[in-house]
């Protein structure tokens, strides 16, 4: 196990709590969000970390690129562009993510 890359998440977060892990002696952090599997999830299970990475990461970034290219490139080659690289982004994990607040999916 490398102690490293483990820590501890406590759902429903409540900061009153002072609970503390350790594994074989070794004392394991305790972080109010982690990632996992892809998705980034936090103790109130909010998932606003997540979609702010994906905002940040993905579509803001790609937003500009099609900016640039838009009236270079045929929109078929667009859209098969935006299948590629963007909408797997924003599918995987959505079952989870997607019962979110309509205030942190407004972007």
């Amino acid at each position: 196990m490398n102690f490293d890359k483990t820590n501890v998440i406590v759902f429903p977060s409540n900061k009153k709590d002072n609970i503390a892990v350790s594994l074989n002696g070794t004392p394991v952090i305790k972080v109010s969000n982690c990632r996992y599997l892809g998705l980034h999830i936090d103790d109130n299970l909010n998932w606003k970390y997540h979609i702010e990475h994906i905002y940040k990461k993905n579509l803001l970034r790609f937003v500009g690129i099609f900016y640039k290219i838009k009236n270079k490139l045929p929109s078929m080659i667009l859209k098969l562009i935006y299948f590629a690289f963007v909408y797997p982004h924003l599918l995987y994990g959505i079952e989870l993510y997607a019962n979110t607040s309509s205030s942190h999916l407004s972007k």
